[in-house]
């Protein structure tokens, strides 16, 4: 079976954080993240830059932890 998640990753619909954030969470690695996403509001990298280093921080990403990101958001947002 397939699931698609609808996730939020620039914190729209979420109070507070984004999926990018629940995501490094559980990944540990909200500081790179946090910098990532620094560097790329300064634009000292561009989309394209951004997506490499992203795929690089997340390369061991998992269904589990894209569940456990969406499961805990969901939970954030209730209480």
């Amino acid at each position: 079976m397939t699931y698609l998640h609808v996730f939020d990753m620039d914190g729209t619909l979420l109070r507070g954080t984004t999926a990018s954030l629940e995501i490094a969470r559980i990944l540990r690695c909200e500081p790179q993240l946090t910098d990532l996403e620094r560097r790329f509001r300064r634009q000292e990298i561009d989309t394209r830059g951004f997506a490499r280093s992203i795929h690089r921080l997340w390369n061991g990403l998992t269904e589990s932890d894209v569940m456990s990101a969406f499961v805990t958001s969901c939970t954030d947002l209730r209480g």
